[in-house]
């Protein structure tokens, strides 16, 4: 999807933040991020060093994007990334 695409998404999923999915990790952000694998892993780098994603997907606006739920708590205590693709 596009960039206003994923904006719309990540404003029609706010309700999902602070529920647990199926897998039992809790959505505590929703996110746009990279679908190509180097650039999601650039993106990943970024919003890490400043926990920013709105910061951090600027540089890859113009590239086919996704939407993720992803619980920050292990992300940034445990460097641990959980989430699930929100579909559009």
């Amino acid at each position: 999807m596009n960039y206003q695409e994923a904006l719309i998404s990540v404003h029609n999923n706010q309700h999902l933040i602070g529920t647990l999915n199926e897998k039992g990790f809790e959505v505590s952000d929703i996110i746009i991020v990279p679908s190509d694998q180097i650039h999601r892993d650039e993106f990943i780098r970024l919003f890490m060093m400043n926990r920013d994603a709105v910061k951090s997907i600027q540089p890859f606006i113009n590239n086919e994007l996704e939407v993720w739920g992803i619980d920050t708590k292990h992300l940034f205590m445990a460097n641990v990334l959980f989430y699930k693709v929100i579909e559009r």
